[in-house]
Protein backbone atom coordinates (compact mmCIF):
# COMPACT_ATOMS: atom_id res chain seq x y z
CA UNK A 1 0.00 0.00 0.00
CA UNK A 2 3.09 2.52 0.74
CA UNK A 3 3.88 2.27 -2.86
CA UNK A 4 0.19 3.23 -4.00
CA UNK A 5 0.26 6.41 -1.62
CA UNK A 6 4.02 7.25 -2.73
CA UNK A 7 2.79 6.95 -6.15
CA UNK A 8 -0.26 9.19 -5.73
CA UNK A 9 1.91 11.83 -3.76
CA UNK A 10 4.66 11.64 -4.95
CA UNK A 11 4.46 11.00 -8.92
CA UNK A 12 0.57 12.07 -9.19
CA UNK A 13 0.77 15.06 -7.30
CA UNK A 14 -2.51 14.63 -5.68
CA UNK A 15 -4.12 15.25 -2.80
CA UNK A 16 -5.91 13.57 0.12
CA UNK A 17 -9.09 15.97 -1.08
CA UNK A 18 -8.74 14.24 -4.73
CA UNK A 19 -8.11 10.74 -3.35
CA UNK A 20 -11.14 11.03 -1.96
CA UNK A 21 -13.06 11.95 -4.25
CA UNK A 22 -11.40 9.93 -6.97
CA UNK A 23 -11.84 6.65 -4.35
CA UNK A 24 -15.70 7.06 -5.25
CA UNK A 25 -15.45 5.62 -8.85
CA UNK A 26 -15.31 2.56 -9.89
CA UNK A 27 -12.01 1.78 -11.27
CA UNK A 28 -10.10 3.69 -8.48
CA UNK A 29 -8.59 0.50 -7.74
CA UNK A 30 -7.35 -0.17 -11.08
CA UNK A 31 -5.49 3.62 -11.18
CA UNK A 32 -3.82 2.76 -7.87
CA UNK A 33 -2.39 -0.45 -9.64
CA UNK A 34 -1.13 2.11 -12.22
CA UNK A 35 0.56 4.24 -9.90
CA UNK A 36 2.09 1.59 -7.71
CA UNK A 37 3.42 0.13 -11.09
CA UNK A 38 4.62 3.81 -12.14
CA UNK A 39 6.38 4.14 -8.94
CA UNK A 40 8.21 1.07 -9.32
CA UNK A 41 9.49 1.49 -12.43
CA UNK A 42 10.19 5.49 -11.67
CA UNK A 43 12.29 4.36 -8.57
CA UNK A 44 13.48 1.33 -10.32
CA UNK A 45 16.70 1.12 -7.86
CA UNK A 46 15.87 -0.70 -5.26
CA UNK A 47 17.86 1.42 -2.31
CA UNK A 48 15.29 4.45 -3.71
CA UNK A 49 12.11 2.77 -3.27
CA UNK A 50 12.81 0.70 -0.06
CA UNK A 51 13.84 4.06 1.45
CA UNK A 52 10.77 5.88 0.42
CA UNK A 53 8.96 2.72 1.48
CA UNK A 54 9.77 2.59 4.87
CA UNK A 55 9.51 6.35 5.47
CA UNK A 56 5.81 6.20 3.96
CA UNK A 57 5.24 2.65 6.58
CA UNK A 58 6.39 4.98 9.49
CA UNK A 59 3.72 7.72 8.88
CA UNK A 60 1.06 5.32 7.92
CA UNK A 61 1.55 3.65 11.16
CA UNK A 62 1.74 6.88 13.22
CA UNK A 63 -1.54 7.50 11.56
CA UNK A 64 -0.96 11.10 11.27
CA UNK A 65 -0.51 13.30 8.31
CA UNK A 66 -1.88 13.38 4.80
CA UNK A 67 0.50 10.31 4.08
CA UNK A 68 -2.01 8.09 6.56
CA UNK A 69 -4.94 9.90 5.42
CA UNK A 70 -4.35 8.79 1.86
CA UNK A 71 -3.12 5.40 2.95
CA UNK A 72 -6.59 4.75 4.63
CA UNK A 73 -9.03 5.50 1.69
CA UNK A 74 -6.39 3.43 -0.14
CA UNK A 75 -6.91 0.67 2.21
CA UNK A 76 -10.68 0.81 2.35
CA UNK A 77 -11.45 0.99 -0.75
CA UNK A 78 -9.30 -1.49 -2.02
CA UNK A 79 -10.33 -3.86 0.73
CA UNK A 80 -13.87 -3.29 -1.17
CA UNK A 81 -12.97 -4.09 -4.46
CA UNK A 82 -11.39 -7.24 -3.56
CA UNK A 83 -14.13 -8.20 -1.26
CA UNK A 84 -16.50 -7.61 -4.36
CA UNK A 85 -14.52 -9.82 -6.67
CA UNK A 86 -14.31 -12.60 -4.17
CA UNK A 87 -18.21 -12.46 -4.17
CA UNK A 88 -18.50 -12.00 -7.65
Amino acid sequence: MADVVIGLLQMEKVTAVWVKKRALEPKFDYYCWICMRGHELFYGRQGAREKMRSAALRTIEDGKGEVAEVAQVVRMRLSAAICARWRG
